[in-house]
């Protein structure tokens, strides 16, 4: 039997399925898997793991190797998000690309960054009067998510200073609550 102190809750009848399978099946040795195995703080690994029948002092006994892959399904997942990101800025730019912009287009726009960033309000800020000012002109919300649109059409003049440094530095501006 398969020590549950170490293999992730989740994964455990699907390991145990697995090296069952080399003992009752007389197999020289099971499938690859992949599985989470707990560490002893409690964090998770993924591993890759084989199990195989082998003799040990004239019994009988399953060894099985593993190997830490949690650095490759961190890779695969950033990999992952990475194409889902690239295919959002498609989408988002398909919306206007010999359109017209209006209020639809940039709706569908900041619609998609809401559902591929899972953000509960996504909103554009025009800038006038020569930088001093902030208009919030568009908002998305997701479902069940109160609008505010008409509250923060615009900025106080205090936020102006914090808002410019963003700009100027051409990164993503995230603000997880407002």
């Amino acid at each position: 039997s398969i020590d549950k102190t170490f293999v992730h809750p989740d994964d455990f009848e699907m390991c145990e399925r697995m090296m069952n399978d080399v003992i009752q099946k007389d197999l020289l040795y099971s499938d690859r898997f992949e599985c989470r195995m707990m560490t002893k703080s409690g964090s998770i690994r993924f591993m890759s793991v084989i199990g195989s029948k082998i003799n040990f002092q004239n019994q009988q006994a399953l060894q099985i190797i593993s190997h830490d892959i949690t650095e490759q399904k961190l890779a695969e997942k950033a990999l992952r998000k990475s194409a889902a990101f690239e295919h959002t800025v498609s989408r988002i730019t398909s919306q206007f690309v010999g359109k017209e912009i209006n209020d639809e287009s940039i709706y569908r726009a900041l619609s998609v960054m809401g559902q591929w960033s899972e953000a509960s309000r996504v909103s554009l800020y025009r800038i006038y009067d020569g930088g001093l000012n902030l208009c919030c002109s568009h908002t998305w919300c997701a479902e069940g998510v109160t609008s505010y649109l008409n509250q923060m059409r615009t900025l106080p003049e205090k936020n102006i200073t914090w808002w410019k440094k963003q700009w100027k530095s051409k990164s993503l501006l995230h603000l997880p609550d407002i």
